[in-house]
C-alpha cells in the first residue's frame, strides 16, 4: 500500500525586514506519532520549487518515528510561505554544495565557501584564524581574543555601590584554559563549533574556603556557521565562581584580529556616525543613552548620543569590511564595541571596561526581602542576625550565577551599503521564525493535549491569559526591566502589599518572579507563544527563560547549604524565594521546572538550551531530592521524560514510572497546599504524559482520585483555587465522566471573574499602569500554563477526529500554499 504523501504550511517571519541576498533559518516542527517514519522522505517546498534543507531529529515518539524535526535552510528575507512535504512520494533536493568541517589533532576547521575559520584546543579559547575570499582577517598571534577580567579586594567595603571605581582594587586578568573543542554539528547547510574552557586567576575565589570549587569560571562558546553565508553567530555563556564581596567583573569579551593597512570606523544603526580613529567606541550606558566616543590614544571625546543603540560596529581594514554586533544589546546593558586601529582589533565588550565594576553581591542582605529564607531564632519567629558563626559564607549567594550573549560578525565587502549592513543585523537581532499554524502544533499533540488560541472561542478566558502579560510586557519597559542582570525577568505583584502603582519588588519572595515561578512561568510562556504563533509572545518567553535559568539558577557544582559550611551539589535549581536573582540560599529543581526550556529547544534547537536540560538531568541524577526535596515534586520526572523523546532509551522511560510510583504526593495529598504543589510542579503532568506514551492506562483511576481530592467544593476559596485546571482536564480525558468538565467550566468562570477586577482590566491600556491606590494585578503561572489544556478537554470530541497534522499532497496539483490540515 503507497503512503499518503502530506504538506504542512509554513512560514517565515522576518520581523518586517525585506532583503535582496539568503538568509539562514532554522525551527522545529513537530509531527503526530507515527506520521514521519524516516528523515529521507523530507521535502521542504517553495511555490512548488524544492528548497535545500538540513534536518535533525530532537525527538521521537515512543515507536521510533519522529516528534520534533529541526530544519535548517536559507530563504530570501520577505519569502514567507513554504510547505514541508513529507511521506514515500517526497524527494529532498540534493545538495549541490555543503559546508567543509573536520577536527583533527586537536584543530577543528571549517569552510562555509564564503569564510574559512579555525579554533584550536590550544588556542585562545576563540576564533584563532579567519578568513574571506582569500584574506586573512584575523589571526591570534600574541592577542588575548577572550577574556573575563576582575577586580579583587580585601574589603567591601573598598567599593561603595555608588562609586564607579574601587581605587583599592587589585587587578586580575584572566587566563584562558581550554579543556575541549568540539564539532558539536556538521552539515551541508550548518556547523557549530563548541569551545570549553575556562577562566583562571591569582585571586578571585582565593577568599572562600571550605571547597575546592572556587575562583575559576568555566564558560561555553558555540560559533555558528552557515553555507556561503559571511555571518557567524556567536554564542557565550560563562558562570561566576567567585566571592561576592571580593571580587568584581572588571571587562567581558571577545575580540578579533584585524588586517594592517588604511582603515575607517563608522558606527551604523538607526543612522551611520563615522569616527576619526584611530580608537573608537560605542557605550550602551542604560536602556535610554548611548555614547559613540572617539580617540587618538589619551583621551576619549564623546562625538555623539543618543538613546537605544541597535547596530553594529564597522571597520573596513584594507579589502576587507568586519561588522560586528550584540544581541538585544540596549537590553542587556551596559554593553560597548571598540575599534583599535592602532592594535588592528574590534573587541565586543558583553561587560565593557567603560561601565562601573561589576558588582555580585546581593542587591540587599536583611532577611525580610528574602536573603535567608528559614529562621534561625531559637524561638522559629526571628531570624538570627548575619555572622560568620551563623552564615560563614553568606558572601556567596552569587556562586554560580551565570549570563549568556549572542554576538555576530559579518564579513562584508568595503563598498557594501549600511542599509545591507544594517538589514543584516536587524535579522540577526530578531532572528527569522519559522512556524506552522498553531493548530498544527496543538493537533499533533507533541506538547500534550492543549487548545490552541481560535479566535473567537473563549474570548473572555483568553482575555484572562493574555492580558496580565500584556501588561508585564508594558511594564518591561515602562519601569525598565533592562540591564545585565535584569532582563528578561518580571516581577511578581503589582499593588498587593503597597498600593503605590508599582511592582512589588522588594518585598521578600514576592518580589521578582524569579522563585517558584522560574520554570512553570517559563513553561506558561512558551506555551502561550505556540498557541498563537507570534513573534512579540516567543521573544518574550525567550528573554524570560534564558534570564531565571542563567541569573535565578545555580550552575556552580559547589554551593554553600543555606549560606553554612557544607557544600552541595545543586546545579541547575533555582534560588527559591528571592526578591533579587540570586536571593535565596532555599535553592531547589522544582524551580528550574525544564518543560520551558524542553519547548524552547525544540522550536529552536538552541544548543545553550540543551545545556540547560543536560545540567537539570545531572542535578537528577546527582542529587534526586533536588537541594530542597524538590525533585519528587515533579522535574525529576519531567527531565526523564525529555531523556525518553530525545534519546528513546527504555532506561529514561523506566526512570519516568519509577519516579511516578514513588510519588507519596499524587496517592496522599488531600490538602489545598499538597494538592497544588504535586500538581504545580510536574509529577501529575508527568503520570498524564507517561499514559498517553506508553499505553498503560492502569493509573486512570489515580488521575481522577486526584481530581476529586482538589475540587472546587474544597479549594474553590481557597488561596490555591488557579492550580487544578489541568488535574481536571487529565481526569476527564480519561473518564469521560461530565462531572470533571463541570469542574473546568465552573473555575473557568472564577478566572474571569477575579482577571476582570485586577488593575489589567480595570485600567484601560492607554492609562497604564494606572494610579498609586488602584487595583491589584492579577496573573499566576499556573492558570496561564495550564487553562489550554483545559479547554482541550472542552472540545475533546471535536480534537479526537482531528488528529491528523498534514493535508493530502499532489506534486501535479499543487496548490501554492497549502493548508496546514484539513478542516
Amino acid at each position: 500500500m503507497q503512503e499518503v504523501v502530506l504538506a504542512i504550511a509554513l512560514t517565515v517571519n522576518w520581523g518586517g525586514v525585506t532583503a535582496d541576498e539568503p538568509f539562514p533559518v532554522t525551527g522545529g516542527i513537530p509531527f503526530a506519532r507515527g506520521q514521519l517514519k524516516s528523515t529521507d522522505a523530507v521535502e521542504l517546498l517553495r511555490n512548488d520549487e524544492p528548497v535545500p534543507v538540513q534536518t535533525e531529529v530532537l525527538a521521537t515518539w515512543p515507536d521510533g518515528s519522529v516528534k520534533w524535526l529541526l530544519l535548517d535552510f536559507q530563504a530570501t528575507p520577505g519569502q514567507k510561505d513554504f510547505q514541508l512535504v513529507y511521506g514515500r512520494g517526497a524527494k529532498r533536493k540534493a545538495h549541490t554544495h555543503a559546508i567543509w568541517a573536520r577536527r583533527q589533532d586537536g584543530v577543528v576547521e571549517v569552510k562555509t565557501g564564503a569564510v574559512e575559520f579555525s579554533v584550536r584546543s590550544d588556542g585562545t579559547g576563540f576564533i584563532d584564524e579567519l578568513t574571506w575570499a582569500g584574506n586573512t582577517v584575523s589571526d591570534s598571534k600574541g592577542r588575548r581574543l577572550n577574556f573575563l577580567d576582575f577586580l579583587h579586594t580585601k574589603s567591601p567595603a573598598d567599593y561603595h555601590p555608588m562609586n564607579r571605581t574601587i581605587p583599592a582594587a587589585e587587578e586580575d586578568p584572566s587566563k584562558v584554559v581550554v579543556t575541549d573543542v568540539t564539532l558539536e554539528k556538521t552539515g551541508p547547510l550548518h556547523a557549530v563549533v563548541r569551545i570549553d574552557g575556562k577562566y583562571t586567576y591569582k585571586k578571585v575565589g582565593s577568599t572562600i574556603e571550605g571547597t575546592d570549587v572556587k575562583g575559576d569560571c568555566p564558560f561555553r562558546i558555540r560559533i555558528h556557521a552557515y553555507l556561503n553565508q559571511r555571518l557567524l553567530k556567536v554564542e557565550h555563556f560563562f558562570y561566576y565562581e567567585g566571592d561576592g564581596d571580593h571580587d568584581f567583573g572588571k571587562s567581558l569579551g571577545l575580540k578579533l584580529g584585524l588586517p594592517a593597512g588604511a582603515g575607517t570606523i563608522r558606527f551604523i544603526g538607526e543612522e551611520t556616525v563615522p569616527a576619526d580613529g584611530p580608537i573608537a567606541g560605542v557605550y550602551q550606558q542604560s536602556a535610554d543613552a548611548f555614547e559613540v566616543w572617539n580617540s587618538e590614544g589619551s583621551h576619549a571625546h564623546v562625538v555623539h548620543t543618543g538613546g537605544r543603540f541597535e547596530g553594529v560596529l564597522d571597520v573596513v581594514r584594507g579589502p576587507v569590511g568586519v561588522a560586528v554586533g550584540v544581541k538585544d544589546a540596549w537590553r542587556n546593558y551596559p554593553k560597548s564595541l571598540h575599534a583599535d586601529l592602532n592594535a588592528n582589533e574590534v573587541a565586543i565588550n558583553l561587560y565593557p571596561p567603560e561601565a562601573p565594576p561589576l558588582d555580585f553581591r546581593r542587591h540587599a542582605r536583611e532577611w525580610s526581602v528574602g536573603e535567608t529564607g528559614t529562621h534561625d531564632g531559637p524561638d522559629k519567629t526571628k531570624p538570627s542576625p548575619f555572622t560568620a558563626k551563623n552564615h560563614p559564607n553568606y558572601r556567596l549567594a552569587s556562586k554560580g550565577v551565570g549570563k549568556t550573549h549572542t554576538a555576530m560578525i559579518y564579513l562584508h565587502p568595503i563598498n557594501e551599503s549600511p542599509e545591507r549592513i544594517r538589514n543584516v543585523y536587524r535579522l540577526f537581532n530578531h532572528r527569522p521564525l519559522l512556524f506552522a499554524e498553531p493548530k498544527h502544533y496543538a493537533r499533533t499533540l507533541a506538547l500534550g493535549r492543549y487548545r490552541e488560541r481560535v479566535k473567537g472561542e473563549h474570548d473572555d478566558v483568553e482575555e484572562a491569559l493574555d492580558r496580565p502579560v500584556k501588561f508585564w510586557k508594558f511594564s518591561q519597559d515602562h519601569f525598565r526591566w533592562y540591564g545585565f542582570w535584569i532582563y528578561g525577568n518580571v516581577c511578581q505583584d503589582y499593588g498587593h502589599y503597597f498600593q503605590n502603582g508599582r511592582w512589588c519588588r522588594e518585598f521578600g519572595r514576592w518580589g521578582w518572579a524569579n522563585g517558584d515561578s522560574v520554570g512553570r512561568l517559563a513553561y506558561a510562556l512558551m506555551l502561550q507563544a505556540v498557541r498563537k504563533c507570534e513573534r512579540d509572545d516567543f521573544e518574550f518567553a525567550e528573554a524570560y527563560l534564558h534570564n531565571v535559568h542563567d541569573v535565578c539558577s545555580t550552575h556552580t557544582p559547589a554551593y554553600p547549604h543555606h549560606y553554612r559550611n557544607g557544600f552541595n551539589y545543586v546545579k541547575g535549581a533555582a534560588h527559591r524565594h528571592g526578591a533579587w536573582p540570586w536571593a535565596c540560599p532555599y535553592v531547589g529543581a522544582r524551580g528550574a521546572h525544564p518543560v520551558g526550556a524542553k519547548i524552547y529547544y525544540y522550536l529552536t534547537g538552541e544548543g545553550h538550551a540543551k545545556d540547560i536540560l543536560e545540567e537539570i538531568t545531572e542535578l537528577a541524577l546527582k542529587n534526586p531530592n533536588g537541594g530542597e526535596g524538590d525533585g519528587p515534586l515533579g522535574p525529576n520526572a519531567q527531565i526523564y521524560l525529555y531523556k525518553w523523546e530525545t534519546t528513546g532509551k527504555d532506561e529514561w522511560r523506566d526512570r519516568l514510572k519509577k519516579e511516578i510510583d514513588d510519588s507519596k504526593g499524587l496517592k496522599e495529598a488531600d490538602s489545598g497546599w499538597l494538592c497544588m504543589m504535586n500538581a504545580a510542579f510536574g509529577i501529575l503532568n508527568a503520570l498524564e504524559e507517561y499514559q498517553e506514551l506508553s499505553g498503560d492506562t492502569s493509573r486512570n483511576a489515580l488521575l481522577t482520585d486526584y481530581a476529586d481530592r482538589s475540587s472546587p467544593e474544597k479549594y474553590k476559596r481557597h488561596w490555591t483555587w488557579g492550580g487544578y485546571y489541568r488535574v481536571y482536564s487529565g481526569a476527564y480525558n480519561v473518564s469521560r465522566d461530565p462531572k470533571y468538565r463541570g469542574y473546568i467550566e465552573e473555575m473557568l468562570e472564577v478566572l474571569v471573574g477575579k482577571a476582570g477586577a485586577s488593575v489589567a482590566f480595570k485600567i484601560p491600556e492607554g492609562e497604564w499602569p494606572g494610579p498609586p491606590g488602584g487595583p491589584a494585578t492579577f496573573v499566576d503561572g499556573n492558570i496561564v500554563r495550564d487553562v489550554p489544556f483545559a479547554l482541550y478537554s472542552l472540545h475533546l470530541e471535536e480534537a479526537s477526529q482531528k488528529a491528523t497534522t498534514g493535508k493530502p499532497f499532489d506534486r501535479l496539483k499543487a496548490p501554492s500554499n497549502v493548508e496546514g490540515e484539513g478542516e
